[in-house]
C-alpha cells in the first residue's frame, strides 16, 4: 500500500505515480512533464519499444498531436499524485 502523506521520505507531500516500483518512465516531454505507463495496468501488455521510442521523438519535435492520439493505446500517461490501491513506493521508509 502507499505510504501516508506525512511520511519521512515524502514529507507532506502526496506520493505520486513516479515513486511507484510499478511507475516505467519512458520520456520527458517539454524537458519536465514525465509519461510512461504502470506495469500492473498494462498486464504484461507493455507498449512496443519501436512505438515508445517513435511517440518520443515526435513529441520532441514538437509533436504533441501524435502522443495525446495514442496515450490511452500505449497505456502513457504523466505521473502526477495517486491514491491508487495498487501503488508500491519504490523508497519504502
Amino acid at each position: 500500500m502507499y505510504q501516508k502523506e506525512n511520511s519521512p521520505l515524502h514529507g507532506t507531500m502526496s506520493p505520486h505515480c513516479g515513486y511507484c516500483q510499478y511507475f516505467e518512465s519512458c520520456f520527458l516531454s517539454d524537458y519536465a512533464t514525465e509519461w510512461g505507463y504502470c506495469s500492473h495496468e498494462v498486464k504484461g501488455k507493455i507498449p512496443p519499444e519501436d512505438d515508445i521510442e517513435r511517440v518520443k521523438r515526435e513529441a520532441a519535435s514538437g509533436d504533441y498531436r501524435s502522443l495525446l492520439d495514442q496515450a490511452d493505446r500505449l497505456g502513457f500517461f504523466v505521473a502526477v499524485e495517486t491514491k491508487c490501491r495498487f501503488f508500491s513506493d519504490f523508497f519504502p521508509v
